[in-house]
């Protein structure tokens, strides 16, 4: 396993001395594509795929929404592109976060904004102000893989053959073939996808498109159609950016025909300087890219609309305060690490743990792990990321730690310190580290200095670089 700076040393040695970054076939920038799929996939987090076959209803009733979408929707000042999985819900109402804020704050204004997700429809979804475009995915995986049994020219493959012998990649076997076959799909994905988004946006001439996540092929695709019509494309930040994020850190080798990349986003919203930094380190070589701090957007939200505590979070608060220091976790996953479970035993037993747990978790493996902690003795709480406020959590904290989370960030908004305890997290939140928000500890001894060295807290700071939500619509429209 490389680590994420050591990754992206060899991918930019291998930038300057090839021309892969000059590629482009049927009007798609391959590189960057190739560059995040190949990252992914070596990186310390291969992606997961669920085999799990779409219901055939679903599917239909997705072509139902593309097709209305299509017809009636009419001309549209912006859209944006995002997943269930980025939903939230406040005072009892579902949120699509920022997508729902950028809706409500244009469509309040009288511009008229379409929220398109990449899931399939869902019968029970509180948020009916989206459009699913799963249909437009599912359509383009067909007639991709179509494409690639008919290329008999073979022209990508031999561009990917260049890059994967690099001696210094140590490609070999089965696993280079995968790799090569994984990346290969993408790019006929984005190229197919591409053309089916021109198609719809042609009939919807949106000003903007606003994308969550634009480095998943979907959103690669859509920058593709948008900058091919003149549309501006704009990502906004959901997770960890920075110098060491495949996706944002460092790009270069800009074609030299252009002077940009058509696959990557003209404009990124960013939650805190040090991002911004990050991106427009290497996008004002290109004179096109550009980043933007507007903060978190739904945090902002949050703040100028309060949510009432559940009851979740009410019991939660009644329960830290008979404890001295309380202690946030958030985890990747009901394997907790092995320097957190030792933290739990040695820590004294006036410290509270809040252990947030991924939104992906297995509700019988958060029993399990119940059971596991029950046996330490040691005050704690397992909260599910898609039950309560992380705000909520934040509050009540005197410290968050993580492996590496994107709540890092969170607590930064709110002027809690952090502590990273893998290297991996060292590298991604370096920035933070070296303006000392952040902390990295990889020994009991050192955390609990830490947090004993951290006042009780008393109060949420202000976010650094936060808008309010009226100069927010004056960066979205």
């Amino acid at each position: 396993m490389r680590l994420p700076s050591e990754l992206m040393a060899l991918i930019k040695r291998i930038e300057r001395s090839s021309a892969c970054c000059n590629f482009s076939y049927m009007g798609v920038d391959c590189w960057p594509v190739l560059r995040n799929t190949y990252m992914s996939l070596v990186s310390h987090g291969k992606p997961q795929r669920n085999g799990a076959a779409t219901p055939v209803l679903s599917v239909l009733s997705a072509f139902n929404q593309l097709v209305k979408l299509y017809f009636s929707s009419g001309k549209t000042h912006s859209i944006v592109l995002t997943d269930y999985k980025y939903q939230a819900r406040l005072n009892g109402v579902s949120y699509f976060k920022d997508a729902s804020v950028i809706k409500e704050l244009l469509t309040s204004s009288g511009d008229q904004c379409q929220i398109l997700t990449q899931s399939v429809p869902r019968k029970k979804d509180g948020c009916k102000q989206s459009n699913s475009i799963f249909f437009l995915t599912a359509l383009s995986v067909v007639i991709s893989r179509m494409l690639m049994m008919l290329d008999f020219r073979k022209v990508i493959g031999v561009y990917l053959a260049n890059f994967f012998d690099n001696e210094e990649l140590g490609c070999t076997g089965s696993s280079k073939s995968v790799d090569m076959r994984r990346v290969e799909q993408n790019i006929y994905f984005v190229i197919v996808a591409s053309f089916l988004f021109r198609v719809l946006l042609k009939k919807i001439k949106p000003k903007k498109c606003f994308i969550i996540c634009y480095y998943s092929s979907l959103g690669m695709a859509l920058c593709v159609a948008c900058r091919r019509l003149g549309v501006e494309t704009v990502d906004i930040q959901h997770g960890v950016s920075g110098l060491n994020m495949r996706a944002y850190g460092q790009w270069g080798g800009f074609p030299k025909r252009a002077i940009n990349f058509n696959t990557l986003p003209q404009t990124f919203y960013c939650w805190a300087q040090s991002d911004v930094l990050a991106i427009n380190s290497w996008a004002d070589e290109g004179e096109y890219h550009q980043a933007v701090l507007t903060g978190s957007i739904w945090r902002q939200y949050t703040v100028e609309y309060p949510p009432e505590k559940i009851l979740t979070e009410v019991q939660l608060e009644k329960e830290v305060r008979d404890y001295r220091k309380v202690v946030l976790f958030s985890a990747r996953s009901t394997e907790l690490p092995a320097l957190i479970m030792q933290l739990m035993v040695e820590a004294p037993r006036d410290y509270f743990f809040i252990l947030r747990l991924h939104p992906d978790v297995v509700d019988g493996d958060i029993c399990v792990l119940d059971e596991k902690l029950r046996l330490m003795k040691a005050g704690f709480s397992l909260t599910k990321s898609t039950i309560s406020s992380i705000y909520a959590d934040l509050q009540l904290a005197d410290i968050h730690i993580t492996e590496w989370s994107a709540v890092v960030y969170d607590a930064y908004f709110e002027k809690l310190p952090s502590i990273v305890i893998s290297d991996v997290g060292k590298d991604y939140f370096e920035a933070l580290i070296e303006s000392n928000d952040v902390s990295y500890c990889n020994e009991v001894s050192c955390i609990v200095s830490e947090v004993e060295g951290q006042p009780n807290r008393v109060k949420v700071g202000d976010s650094e670089g936060a808008r309010t939500l009226e100069q927010l619509y004056q960066i979205f429209k």
